[in-house]
């Protein structure tokens, strides 16, 4: 059933330890759940009740569901990951700089406040069409002769240039937003349109933060990105 397979992806996003969804945080509407989904909202809303239930979140009259606890983690090799990033025809890097690691970012690397990180945005094209956006965040003291050039590349690739030595897990998430302006405009679409983002961390297997990166693309261009990234052996 459709409300067991919600159900489950709403449990692990809340659940997984490098979410963006942290104690206290709001969920997405009723609406934009349904949306997302493609469902009633009488279904969204029994999913929710159930995790209300269970105690994973609180619903508070008039202002929506927040997340109450977390536990568990998703996590697996990041090879089944590199195949959401493969075939890519093109990539346009709008920006490359060093820079302080952004508060929001710096506990998901496990960084101080004041460490450097690269901090890339591109832009995926295929068949000459903007597909996705990605925002990338890499540590400088993993990455001390990283490239403009190892950028134009997919990720996977160049963590392992420079990181052979360590074998590479990731966590990875999905959760939906909805496209600002500047998105809508990189994505050729139009503005409040419904987005998912991709947010995956990449540590060592001794968890030594590697990488974190957040894909956004449009569900409407993307649908295939849908499919459950683990993929088989």
């Amino acid at each position: 059933m459709k409300y067991d397979l919600i159900y489950n992806q709403l449990k692990e996003q809340i659940h997984s330890t490098d979410s963006h969804y942290q104690v206290g945080d709001r969920l997405p509407t009723e609406q934009q759940l349904s949306l997302y989904f493609e469902v009633s909202r009488s279904t969204i809303r029994k999913v929710l009740n159930r995790l209300n239930q269970e105690g994973m979140i609180e619903c508070v009259q008039g202002k929506g569901h927040f997340i109450r606890q977390k536990r568990n983690e998703l996590v697996y090799p990041l090879p089944k990951v590199d195949n959401i990033v493969n075939n890519q025809e093109s990539i346009d890097i709008i920006k490359y700089q060093i820079m302080t690691v952004p508060a929001s970012i710096a506990q998901s690397l496990d960084l101080s406040i004041n460490d450097k990180v690269y901090s890339i945005k591109r832009l995926i094209y295929k068949d000459g069409n903007p597909l996705k956006i990605q925002e990338i965040f890499l540590p400088c003291k993993q990455f001390p002769m990283l490239t403009y050039s190892d950028m134009l590349q997919p990720l996977l690739n160049v963590i392992k240039k420079y990181q052979p030595q360590n074998e590479i897990i990731s966590r990875l998430h999905f959760i939906p937003a909805s496209a600002d302006s500047t998105q809508a405009e990189l994505l050729n679409i139009i503005k409040g349109k419904l987005l998912q983002q991709m947010i995956l961390q990449v540590t060592s297997i001794t968890n030594l933060s590697l990488g974190y990166m957040i894909t956004t693309y449009s569900v409407e261009k993307n649908s295939v990105f849908f499919v459950c990234p683990y993929g088989v052996d």
